[in-house]
């Protein structure tokens, strides 16, 4: 008689963050203090680091074989990989403040180690991200943004889109005065001015809803900033915008600071990455710098990829797949790939046919670790956003 084979039911599991590991390790019936200690040894990360000096990897390489549980360090011409557990890495993190050659790595990798983002306060607001996925609906008023279905002409309305925006759940509206879409030339500050305060104060005094005003122009955010606005959406991220910074710095409001290589009227003429993502996060990072130069605190800040802002195709595709790389940098991350051309590439749909594959890319965005995503279809994007916290909460138990 020939026995059965026995089965051991072996499966991977794809332990995301440490509340899953921690649920995993208590699935066995370990006690609780034990689940939490060792959690952090499930979880697996590797880190690239570029421009390393030979002393500062060298400091490394000693640091990381006196740990007990050794993280691997690879290295060539000044670029390094560093993987282990999130433990090893967290430990290695930790002392090298104490190895001058390396010290300027630690907030760096530390930011990196960061498994969530603290709540955003400003004021009597907030932003809880480690709560919540948030949603920003789209007021464009303006008569060429890319989207014809989104064009608000007269503030009434915009303030009809506003409203029902709010009946659908969005957490923030973002007004802009300005289309920044491929090939769009500037507005004059007046004309800008005369689109986006009335809208801004009219849904002010209907709602206490959270107000994003969309602009690259100093003169243009104070006056929003006055007619209660809450945040300032940067597509140039600063870029060299002295005043505007410090305005945001004295007023002491979040800053979304998007990455774009060009303008507007020039920007899809031919851009060229060889590594998109470490690109992306390298001049984003000049930007942080710059903001924190000019007096914004880290806590005000919000990082955008800037999907179709100088980007082909398979760079938005990248920013989708990669989106957890930016949230190293230790800023809460927001993503804006609403009815944009790229989905249009992929399905051959024209930008009114573009909302499922809307609904799919914020989707995958949100998975991947987007906090805030911009849309012109709130609520689809509410649906999605509440759908995606489940599906995370029901990996978590």
């Amino acid at each position: 008689m020939v026995r059965a084979e026995q089965h051991h039911n072996a499966h991977v599991l794809d332990l995301r963050s440490l509340e899953e590991a921690r649920a995993a390790l208590a699935s066995l019936g370990l006690p609780a203090a034990q689940a939490e200690a060792d959690s952090e040894k499930l979880q697996f990360r590797s880190v690239a680091l570029e421009r390393v000096a030979p002393e500062a990897l060298a400091a490394i390489r000693a640091l990381a074989g006196r740990l007990g549980e050794t993280p691997v360090v690879h290295e060539r011409a000044g670029r390094a990989l560093l993987s282990g557990s999130l433990e090893a890495l967290r430990r290695l993190a930790a002392q090298l403040p104490e190895h001058p050659p390396a010290a300027g790595l630690a907030r760096e990798l530390q930011a990196c180690l960061r498994e969530e983002h603290r709540p955003l306060r400003w004021g009597r607001r907030s932003l809880d991200f480690g709560r919540r996925i948030y949603v920003m609906g789209i007021l464009n008023c303006t008569p060429d943004s890319f989207y014809p279905g989104s064009r608000l002409s007269g503030a009434e309305t915009a303030l009809e889109a506003a409203r029902a925006m709010i009946v659908s759940g969005a957490d923030i509206l973002d007004v802009g005065g300005e289309s920044t879409r491929p090939g769009s030339d500037p507005v004059a500050i007046e004309e800008e001015l005369a689109r986006v305060i009335p809208v801004i104060t009219g849904i002010r005094r209907q709602s206490d809803v959270l107000l994003s005003i969309d602009t690259r122009k100093v003169e243009v955010a104070r006056e929003a900033l006055r007619a209660g606005a809450d945040i300032v959406n940067d597509v140039s991220a600063l870029r060299g915008n002295r005043p505007l910074a410090e305005l945001i710095a004295r007023s002491g409001v979040p800053v979304v600071l998007m990455h774009m290589r060009g303008e507007p009227k020039t920007m899809q003429a031919h851009p060229h990455y060889e590594n998109t993502i470490a690109e992306i996060a390298a001049e984003l990072r000049g930007s942080v710098d710059f903001a924190f130069e000019a007096g914004i605190e880290a806590g005000r800040i919000i990082i955008d990829p800037g999907i179709g802002f100088g980007k082909r195709v398979r760079d938005n595709l990248l920013i989708i797949k990669r989106l957890r790389a930016f949230r190293s940098l230790g800023f809460p991350v927001m993503i804006g790939l609403s009815r944009k051309s790229f989905l249009g590439e992929v399905t051959g749909e024209p930008v009114e046919g573009r909302l499922a594959a809307t609904v799919a890319g914020n989707a995958l965005a949100m998975l991947n670790g987007a906090d805030i995503v911009r849309v012109h279809d709130v609520r689809e994007a509410v649906e999605t956003a509440r759908l995606v916290e489940a599906v995370r909460e029901a990996e978590a138990g």
